[in-house]
């Protein structure tokens, strides 16, 4: 399993329009192959940090989501309300079983 999570911190002015897109990129995302869940948290302290969290059934399944019309308009918006460049870090996984 692939985990993938993404921060960006959005101009304050900015912060419904960015919620709005990510929202609609989210539900996108979570329609397509290999997605297991794609989710949306502001922090709770800074109402402006958004945290993406990601599970993807394969990296090939993400690389093809990245390339999607959909992703690629969506880091094109987002990248117009963000106050600086946005992170994402990619890890490989696999469940385990707590005992």
């Amino acid at each position: 399993m692939i985990i993938v999570i993404g921060s960006l911190t959005v101009q304050q002015e900015k912060l419904e329009e960015a919620i709005e897109l990510s929202q609609k990129h989210a539900n996108e995302a979570r329609k397509q192959p290999g997605c297991i869940s794609y989710a949306l948290h502001i922090d709770t302290e800074r109402k402006n940090l958004f945290v993406f969290i990601e599970r993807w059934q394969h990296m090939d399944d993400l690389e093809k989501h990245f390339q999607t019309p959909s992703s690629l308009d969506f880091g094109k918006k987002i990248s117009e309300l963000v106050k600086s460049t946005p992170t994402i870090e990619i890890y490989q996984s696999e469940a385990m079983q707590r005992h």
